[in-house]
């Protein structure tokens, strides 16, 4: 419940924050803003998120006495990464290398990839000790300070360095508060294990470049579409992918924190079958929650364009939004659902390959907008966007496929006809209220139908066990009152 409350506070602060920035900063600013935003993602992923994903991995709760080596090393290397991903970048400013960007913008993006990327993995180790109520200061701590740090930085300067800035500089006071507790001993470079070093990076390689390779896609993507089409369509480009991100995404990384160790548990306590088994549960879970967010954006958004999204984006907004949310939508399922087959069995090389054929197609693809292929339809804006979202799918699908070779993880006929009819009751049920106009009450309708309807189907069909699941969830404060 507390990471289900943690994610509903960071859901809404992130939505409200992107829009807030856009609305203060103005299309062309914003285009500014998210070419830093692709490049602090890069960086993200270029030097820090390995550390995430082997703390994932192989800190576990159980292992924190046995095998203390294991945190000494990734504390030890998550301090030379920071140092060697800072060194670049002041070597580029101190010999005036010309960085594409406004300095200030690459300065500030660099720097809150760095911290974002260290609390990152802390927030993975708060989640392998089991430690929900750090998890949740963290995240809480960490969002609240971003609202008020970038969304006040954008009102008062209109300067999408400070917002970034203001990125930084949150998540650096999210992670001193939570530093002694999360702490297993100080911090000592000669205690790194070249070991566990090695260890961490043949599991973490192949998905560090995977994410490397997907991140850059929205960075060439922005860019080109700036230098193409201006930095106003760039904004409108950016605003809809990030507020796609921020909900398909951080929804995806919420359960991926919740169910990956499942799976890793299964694997090292009943082997291959036992993880297949538990990948398999989990997958339906993926399918159950993030169909019917995505499907159900899709029904509210001319309430939601109209009520909170800024007047400039209008229009732009609702247009990138269908062109991306293939993509968007196929990311989470591809890495929570999917791709877990082959993390516990650190077979992750398959994750490079689909990335690297998103990179190819996307690619691919502005080369023949660029060219002008399928005249002026093909060289529009929007062409971009279905570029990007044609390379993530393409990635989802190569992953999907090679999984479900492997294992038998798919979800039954009556599952599956299940959640589809649970999808089919919530659209026939949005739809009509798309014409009753942008209004809060309009959208708040909206959400309480759809959540109530959704949930009523999956009830009715007893999706994965939840009424006996749901039944024991209401007994448990029952139980806790009655007296011994």
């Amino acid at each position: 419940m507390l990471l289900a409350a943690t994610f509903a506070i960071n859901s809404c602060l992130n939505f409200i924050l992107g829009l807030l920035i856009a609305r203060f900063l103005g299309p062309e600013q914003f285009g500014l803003y998210a070419l830093g935003s692709a490049l602090l993602v890069l960086v993200n992923a270029f030097g820090i998120d390995w550390l995430k994903l082997s703390t994932i991995r192989f800190y576990q709760q159980s292992k924190r006495a046995s095998e203390p080596a294991i945190r000494a090393t990734l504390d030890g290397m998550a301090a030379l990464c920071s140092l060697a991903l800072a060194v670049p970048l002041l070597v580029a400013i101190i010999a005036g290398i010309d960085l594409s960007i406004p300095t200030a913008i690459a300065a500030a993006a660099v720097a809150a990839g760095i911290v974002g990327g260290l609390f990152d993995y802390q927030q993975a180790v708060a989640r392998a000790r089991e430690d929900d109520a750090i998890y949740a200061r963290m995240v809480v701590v960490k969002n609240v300070l971003a609202f008020s740090l970038m969304a006040g930085g954008a009102w008062w300067t209109r300067d999408p360095a400070m917002v970034l800035l203001g990125s930084a500089v949150s998540s650096l006071a999210a992670l001193s508060l939570v530093r002694k507790a999360l702490s297993d001993a100080p911090l000592a470079l000669g205690s790194i294990d070249r070991g566990q070093v090695k260890v961490f990076a043949t599991y973490a390689f192949p998905l560090v470049l995977t994410n490397v390779l997907l991140s850059s896609i929205p960075l060439l993507n922005r860019a080109y579409m700036a230098s193409a089409h201006g930095l106003a369509e760039a904004g409108y480009f950016a605003l809809a992918s990030d507020i796609g991100v921020k909900l398909m995404g951080t929804l995806g990384a919420t359960v991926e924190i919740m169910l990956l160790p499942l799976a890793v548990r299964a694997f090292e306590t009943g082997g291959q079958a036992a993880a297949q088994e538990r990948i398999k549960h989990n997958l339906l879970i993926v399918l159950a929650i993030i169909l019917p967010v995505a499907t159900g954006f899709l029904l509210i958004l001319p309430a939601f364009e109209a009520l909170v999204v800024p007047e400039t984006f209008r229009g732009h907004f609702s247009q990138y939004v269908w062109l991306l949310m293939p993509g968007l939508l196929a990311m989470p399922i591809m890495q929570v659902g999917f791709n877990p087959v082959f993390l516990v069995e650190r077979r992750t090389l398959v994750s490079t390959v689909s990335a690297s054929l998103a990179v190819a197609l996307n690619g691919a693809l502005l080369g023949l907008v660029a060219l002008g292929v399928g005249g002026s339809s093909g060289r529009s804006p929007q062409a971009v966007a279905v570029a990007m979202s044609a390379g993530f799918v393409a990635a989802a699908l190569l992953v999907a496929g090679s999984a479900t070779l492997r294992a038998h993880i798919l979800p039954t006929g009556r599952e599956a006809l299940t959640v589809c009819c649970a999808l089919i009751a919530m659209g026939l049920a949005l739809w009509p209220l798309r014409a009753f106009g942008g209004t809060a009450l309009t959208l708040a309708l909206q959400v309480f139908l759809g959540v109530t309807i959704y949930g009523a189907v999956l009830l009715a069909g007893n999706l994965g066990g939840c009424r006996a699941a749901l039944r024991d969830y209401v007994r448990k404060p029952r139980q806790k009152k009655a007296p011994a």
